[in-house]
Parts: structure tokens; C-alpha cells; sequence
């Protein structure tokens, strides 16, 4: 989700890095671009992080309906 826009600030990034030719520019690039990036790099995480979790929570879902069935077609 976050990765396609990860990729694009990176490309933007670096472009711009490769265009800076003085300290205004390179201010620009750590104290604005750098951090965007860095954010943008925590969200990627953060979202595996969330569909893992969600796929665990869903098997865990799945095995506990399967038992209710289970224990209801025994009754």
C-alpha cells in the first residue's frame, strides 16, 4: 500500500538530491525530504506489520469457528 509511494518519494528524492548544487537545497533535502522518506518507511512497516497480524487473527478465527462447529454437530 505505503510501498509504491515510498518508491516514488525515494525517486524524487534522489533526483532532487542529485540536482542540489548549494546549502539551501541540501537543507531541503534533510530537513524535508529525508524525513518524509523516513515516515513513509515506518508506515511500509508498520502496515506488514498490520497484515500479519491480520492473518494471524484470521487463522485464529477460523480454527475457533471450526471448533463451535465442531462441538455443535456433536450435540
Amino acid at each position: 500500500m505505503f510501498d509504491e509511494v515510498f518508491e516514488i518519494v525515494q525517486r524524487c528524492t534522489n533526483a532532487f538530491r542529485s540536482s542540489v548544487r548549494d546549502a539551501f537545497g541540501a537543507s531541503i533535502v534533510v530537513e524535508v525530504l529525508d524525513p518524509i522518506r523516513n515516515e513513509l518507511g515506518m508506515l511500509c512497516l508498520l502496515h506488514e506489520d498490520l497484515e500479519r497480524h491480520s492473518v494471524a487473527v484470521r487463522s485464529i478465527l477460523q480454527d475457533a469457528r471450526s471448533m463451535t462447529l465442531v462441538v455443535d454437530s456433536e450435540e
